[in-house]
């Protein structure tokens, strides 16, 4: 439970880094591709339906996060996949950016 909560938290972390470094290029070149990799804000805890963004990443890790904290006891599988799953989508996402970012 720990190892994972604390894996999401550094994901968590990362990719709102990497959304505000996307804000950051959008405010000064507003590009298709970054609107697409942002997508729409959902508010805390909220994962959008569709494509990947970094919104909806960090929407469904907040989800898990409470999923592990609200129970003392061993993650499911299920639990375990969905976490090994946003946690790929948001390395297919940061290697977007870092194409974005190099094209730029």
């Amino acid at each position: 439970q720990f190892t994972l909560s604390k894996q999401l938290y550094d994901s968590i972390i990362d990719a709102q880094a990497t959304l505000a470094a996307v804000r950051e290029m959008r405010a000064r070149n507003d590009v298709p591709a970054l609107a697409a990799l942002e997508g729409q804000g959902g508010g805390r805890g909220a994962a959008a339906d569709g494509p990947d963004t970094l919104n909806s990443v960090i929407g469904g890790m907040n989800q898990l996060m409470g999923l592990l904290q609200g129970a003392d006891a061993t993650p499911t599988t299920q639990v375990v996949a969905a976490v090994a799953q946003r946690r790929a989508a948001l390395d297919t996402l940061k290697a977007r950016w870092t194409a974005i970012r190099a094209a730029k």
